[in-house]
């Protein structure tokens, strides 16, 4: 009796063990995007690939699922050199400049941050149908700007999880 008993117990320490490193391997299995051309990484968000844009200066990335006709969720990044007209300018002064329309309404106001050495600046805005995340960040003479939009009903789905993804944004070495 004593003995079913300490097995038991022993069954059950050894079951939940278990259950803990592979929920910990699971949650520590990310994809890492990196483009060497453009000196950067980023840690994707769970479910979502790299799927062309047509345009070689925008990355752009979807949920792996998604039909080809459902343009959104979408995340991009685009990347382009700084004017020199901004170089005195702080990320959140451009981030005015190049800012919304009048069709589309602040959920979140334009602010500052920094982030893994680089000066940012972001806002969430949405219409009637959609709302978008825009983040720019000022590096190695280049702007990098990430823009991920969602229909405003489901933008809230995997909000955390791009907010996690951006957060893991980072220059590295463009060179071999």
């Amino acid at each position: 009796m004593v003995k079913t008993t300490i097995l038991k117990k022993t069954l059950f320490v050894i079951l939940t063990l278990f259950f803990i490193c592979s929920i910990a391997f699971a949650s520590n299995n990310v994809e890492i995007y990196t483009n060497k051309e453009y000196g950067f990484r980023i840690n994707l968000p769970n479910g979502w690939i790299n799927r062309e844009s047509g345009f070689p200066s925008i990355i752009s990335f979807k949920k792996e699922n998604a039909p080809p006709s459902e343009p959104l969720p979408d995340l991009r990044i685009g990347i382009g050199p700084l004017d020199p007209k901004y170089n005195d300018k702080s990320p959140i002064d451009m981030l005015s400049e190049m800012g919304p329309t009048s069709k589309v309404a602040f959920v979140e106001e334009p602010r500052e941050f920094e982030q893994n050495g680089l000066k940012g600046a972001r806002y969430i805005v949405e219409n009637n149908w959609n709302r978008s995340l825009t983040i720019i960040f000022f590096g190695r003479g280049n702007i990098y700007t990430i823009l991920f939009t969602a229909k405003k009903d489901t933008f809230e789905q995997d909000y955390k999880e791009i907010e996690n993804s951006i957060k893991s944004f980072e220059l590295i070495s463009t060179k071999s």
